[in-house]
């Protein structure tokens, strides 16, 4: 106890007259001076803008970027060219961090197909713009309150639903309100009062076989489609052009050639 005094009394009065920002949240801090990705990693140009992540790390070392910017492109950006999937799905990638700069809310996009036509793999390649797509993918079937703890660490940007077949209805119906409203439920705190309320701008990439009005549960159709249509479209995966989710295989001999290179480089170049 006697150690513990001495030291708060030398924090206090001796040590640097340094501040600390600790938050629990990813992406723009201290006015767009500073950017916190899920790794906790703080991007920044400023020496002296001490920030603290105490946010969700579950899963920091997906995030943790692999090959170069070049790689990258070599290995996947050069494709996407003439591929209408690909490009909206590492678009909705690339946007994610805009939203608070433009003044704009939470949203995304629904990939659908009752057929394996490759919207898993346009769903890991938008991935790889931030993060291993294998291990930084999210499911459907999850709590709302870790699907919202991960939003929240995703803060300004890129979050991707696999599978929304695995969910239950009511879940659905949760996490897309919580998610694409930006906030979760008020709660009330044990000692009187409400928590502090999570608020966030996420762009997010869902995946599933229908579009996803079918898999939600709600009393008035009509309530979804004015006012969860338009954040959360629901765009079919077949480009119909006879190659599924592609337009345009490129130099490779056929879809799943070019399917397989693509998941394989997903996970060797990412997050750079």
């Amino acid at each position: 106890k006697q150690g513990r005094e001495k030291l708060a009394d030398h924090i206090q009065k001796e040590a640097l007259n340094i501040s600390h920002a600790i938050t629990g949240k990813g992406g723009w801090h201290h006015d767009g001076k500073a950017y916190i990705l899920p790794s906790g990693d703080v991007l920044t140009h400023q020496d002296d803008l001490n920030v603290i992540y105490n946010g969700d790390k579950s899963q920091a070392e997906a995030f943790n970027g692999k090959g170069t910017v070049q790689s990258w492109n070599d290995a996947i950006g050069r494709h996407l060219a003439g591929n209408s999937r690909l490009c909206l799905a590492v678009g909705a990638a690339l946007a994610a961090p805009l939203l608070k700069l433009l003044g704009m809310e939470s949203g995304g996009f629904h990939i659908h197909s009752d057929s394996s036509d490759g919207k898993t793999t346009a769903a890991k390649v938008a991935m790889s713009i931030w993060a291993n797509g294998e291990d930084a993918k999210l499911t459907w079937k999850a709590t709302g309150l870790g699907l919202d703890n991960v939003a929240s660490s995703r803060n300004d940007g890129f979050l991707l639903l696999d599978e929304i077949g695995q969910a239950k209805r009511a879940v659905v119906s949760e996490v897309a309100y919580s998610i694409f409203n930006g906030t979760v439920k008020i709660q009330g705190h044990r000692d009187g009062g409400n928590r502090p309320m999570q608020k966030w701008r996420t762009l997010a990439l869902s995946t599933g076989e229908h579009p996803i009005k079918n898999y939600v549960s709600f009393k008035d159709q009509s309530e979804w489609n004015a006012g969860q249509e338009t954040r959360l479209p629901s765009i079919p995966a077949n480009a119909g052009k006879g190659l599924g989710v592609f337009d345009t295989v490129h130099s490779f001999d056929n879809r799943k050639a070019f399917s397989d290179h693509l998941n394989h480089a997903a996970i060797e170049h990412y997050g750079t």
